[in-house]
This record gives structure tokens, C-alpha cells and sequence, in this order.
């Protein structure tokens, strides 16, 4: 019923906020801006309007979707906010972690509620959250189910072993060091010996775990730094040099992990497979627990460089039959704590500034050997050089002949032959440093 002064009229619609129609003409004077009044007649009206009220308080417990608070917060932070009958409908949202979302609203009095918030979600609204495969659901509150990992029979993880948007899969122990392996993460371990082959027609794309082209390294170093990558578990390495000629030489520089590793060329005719460098040695082992052995491999260099050299406590062994060619410094040196052992008999077939040679606290040995020499080479130094370190080297056979001294035993450098004798080594020339106490300051015997 719309009135102003003391005159009443139905009305028979209400168009918006500002639009109303009266059920027929009003009867009073015209005016703007007038003050009037809107009153509930009947007790029917006051139902609707109680069913309106309850309608919208039943909304706001059935979801968050559409429903915009105009506050959230603590219990404690809504009641520090200062409302007035002006903001009857102002809504407030209870958001507090480990407690249910719930709305309260501002009756223009009093807060009204909690009003609960079911089965909110971002999308539009949920009946339930069911377990997947592999995921447990606890409803022991439904207002905070609290979803989890299924106890699993197996051992394994969740995830996927190729990116992509499909669902997670059970991933072994086993795929999972194969991911951590492929990220670098991780070595791979090894359960049973390897070979690795190098080839003159190789690339170092390839694993190298196939003997021919397409599945070959190209250099020998290559080889190497893939093994240092790995966990040999107590199992070895052996490094297949197919043959030809390698121009490039091969640094160990670091120890490897868990197991021995040995670089085998041919091991009947070792010249079928030669390193030959300028400038830099054909193999170098350098650094404390740094060891490698080699055997079936002729070895030269030109201009700089030996041919094995261990050094800064490397350590190298000479496990097969080699070949010593044309060198521009020393066949064998070892020096700075380093050592060369040689185990097999081996060939001599070109000249070098000296065979063996040990400086500062260096050891060559080689015991009950037989060593060919063929061309008589020449040593440009000596055949021996023991300067400050130890080369023992009794019971050797020497077939062939070379030219220059045969030995140099300095600086508390020892050559132990076992008292062989001073023609005992090759060469065409006495030694020195046969007396410690007088220069040179060494020992042969």
C-alpha cells in the first residue's frame, strides 16, 4: 500500500528501486521529491517478504558460486568492523585455516548465522570428493575432508617418466634412478663389467657400447669422461681401442668411482693401434686415487710431450704387451708421488729424451721383464733418469741395443738393478750417480 498524507493506494506492481504502478489513478495532488510511505497490509504480504529474507540465507548455505563477501576474516576481525542499520545485507566470510569456511550476515542490529559454505569450488559447485587410484579421501569432518596418498603394497612413487598431461603413474626404484641418471643427479650404477669401444670411424654421439660405426666413440677421451660418470659398483671397465691412429691423447684427471678401468688396444701387435700427439702427451694420469691400466697400444709424440706420464700421485700400469715409439720427451715418467708399474713384457721401437725417468719422489718399476728394442733407438738424456725419485728396475732381459748414457741418479734419485752392474741398461755410454755423498747426490746400484 503506497501513502502520503493520509491517502492510501493499492499497489499493483513494482518495477525497480525507483518504479512502482499504483492498482489505479492516485487521487492527491502531484508532487516531486514528497515524502511517502510503503506499508504491509496484510499478513499475507509479510509472508512473502519473511519467504524472501529466508531464500536468501538459504543461497548463501548452499554455495560460495555468485556469492561475493564484503569482508573476510577472523571471528575477532569481524567484530572489530563498525556497521550501522544503514548496512543491513552486509555479508562477512569466516576464512580462517583449519576452520570450515562460514558466511554471517549484518541483520542492520546483529550479525545473523554462521550461514555454512557447502561444496564450494572455483568451478561451480561438488556433491563429494571420491578417492582416485592411489589417493585416499578421510571424511571424518565433511566441512575439511582431508585427502592423502593411499598406503601403497609396493615401492614406489608417484609421477611420470616422460613429461606430458596425462595421470601420474607408479614409478619403481629402478625408473626413478633412470630419471635422476637422465637429469645428472645421480650415477648410474653398474651390476655387471662394461665395455666401451673407440674407433677411428666413431663419433662421440654415439653410447659407444656397440663395436661399429654407428654405436662407437671417436676419441679415446671421450670414453673416459663417460666412465667418470659412473658408479662401477666393484665391477670393471674395459675401454676397446679398435684400429688406427688417434692423434688426440687421453687425461685422467680424477679418480674413478667404485672400480678398476683399463684402456686395451690389440693385444698381440700393439702397433696396430697407435696414439701419436704433438704437443701434449699421449696418456696422463694426474691427482691422488687417479689410476688407470693400459696394454696392446703403441705410444709417440712429437715436438713436446711423453708418452705415459703419472704424476701428482697418479698411478698407471702397464698390464699387457705396448709399444714406445719415436718421443719427444720420456717414454715413462712418473713424478710427484706418481707411479708407473710395469706387469708385461713390451717393445722399444723409437727414441726419446729417456725411457724411464722418475723425479721427485716418482717410482717406475719393472721387475723380470723382457723388453725388445729394435732399430737401436737413441735417448737423447739418459736411459734412466732418477732425479729425486726411484726407479727399480733388477732381473729385466734386454733384447737389442740403443745409444747414450745409460744412466743419471740425482738428487737422492736410487736405480736399483740389484747390483746388475753399470752396463746392465741400454745404451752406449757410462752413467752417473753412483756415490750419493758426490754430486749428483745419487745411488745406482
Amino acid at each position: 500500500m503506497f501513502t502520503r498524507l493520509g491517502v492510501a493506494v493499492p499497489i499493483l506492481s513494482v518495477t525497480d528501486d525507483t518504479h512502482l504502478t499504483l492498482a489505479y489513478a492516485w487521487p492527491g495532488a502531484t508532487a516531486a521529491g514528497a515524502a511517502y510511505a510503503i506499508a504491509l497490509e496484510n499478513s499475507n504480504a509479510a509472508d512473502i517478504v519473511d519467504l524472501n529474507r529466508t531464500l536468501s540465507r538459504v543461497l548463501v548455505t548452499l554455495s560460495l558460486v555468485g556469492v561475493h563477501p564484503n569482508a573476510s576474516g577472523t571471528i575477532a576481525e569481524r567484530d572489530a568492523i563498525v556497521l550501522t542499520s544503514d548496512d543491513e545485507g552486509f555479508f562477512f566470510l569466516h576464512a580462517e585455516i583449519g576452520i570450515a569456511f562460514a558466511f554471517y550476515r549484518w541483520s542492520g542490529t546483529a550479525w545473523e548465522g554462521p550461514f555454512p559454505v557447502a561444496d564450494a569450488a572455483a568451478g561451480g559447485p561438488v556433491s563429494s570428493i571420491a578417492p582416485g587410484t592411489g589417493i585416499a579421501i578421510d571424511n571424518t569432518n565433511p566441512a575439511i575432508p582431508v585427502v592423502k596418498l593411499a598406503n601403497m603394497a609396493n615401492a614406489t612413487v608417484k609421477g611420470r617418466t616422460t613429461a606430458g598431461t596425462g595421470a601420474p603413474e607408479d614409478l619403481s626404484m629402478t625408473q626413478l634412478d633412470l630419471l635422476q641418471i637422465a637429469a645428472g643427479k645421480k650415477r648410474e650404477r653398474l651390476t655387471a663389467s662394461r665395455t666401451y669401444f673407440v674407433r677411428t670411424d666413431g663419433s662421440n654421439g654415439n653410447t659407444g657400447l656397440v663395436n661399429n660405426a654407428g654405436g662407437a666413440f671417436l676419441t679415446l677421451q671421450k670414453a673416459i669422461d663417460v666412465v667418470k660418470t659412473l658408479d662401477l659398483g666393484g665391477f670393471g671397465v674395459t675401454i676397446q681401442v679398435g684400429a688406427g691412429t688417434y692423434t688426440a691423447g687421453v687425461n685422467v684427471n680424477a679418480p674413478f668411482v667404485g672400480g678398476l678401468v683399463s684402456v686395451v688396444g690389440d693385444a698381440i701387435t700393439p702397433a696396430n693401434v697407435i696414439i701419436s700427439t704433438t704437443s701434449s702427451s699421449c696418456i696422463t694420469v694426474s691427482g691422488g686415487g687417479s689410476a688407470l691400466s693400459v696394454s696392446g697400444l703403441k705410444l709417440q709424440t712429437t715436438t713436446s710431450g711423453q708418452c705415459l706420464w703419472a704424476t701428482n700421485k697418479g698411478q698407471i700400469t702397464v698390464d699387457g704387451k705396448m709399444d714406445f715409439g719415436a718421443c719427444a720427451g720420456g717414454h715413462i715418467l712418473a713424478d710427484n708421488d706418481a707411479a708407473v708399474t710395469i706387469n708385461a713384457n713390451y717393445n722399444i721401437t723409437g727414441s726419446a729424451s729417456k725411457h724411464w725417468w722418475a723425479e721427485a719422489y716418482g717410482l717406475v718399476a719393472c721387475v723380470g721383464k723382457t723388453i725388445t728394442i729394435t732399430g737401436t733407438p737413441a735417448f737423447g738424456t739418459q736411459f734412466a733418469n732418477a732425479f729425486g725419485g726411484f726407479i727399480n728396475v733388477p732381473v729385466n732381459t734386454f733384447s737389442g741395443s740403443a745409444t747414450g748414457s745409460r744412466y743419471n741418479a740425482a738428487l737422492n734419485g736410487t736405480i736399483n738393478t740389484n747390483n746388475a752392474g753399470t752396463s746392465y741398461l741400454p745404451g752406449s755410454a757410462a752413467g752417473t750417480g753412483t756415490n750419493p755423498s758426490v754430486t749428483p747426490f745419487g745411488l745406482y746400484n
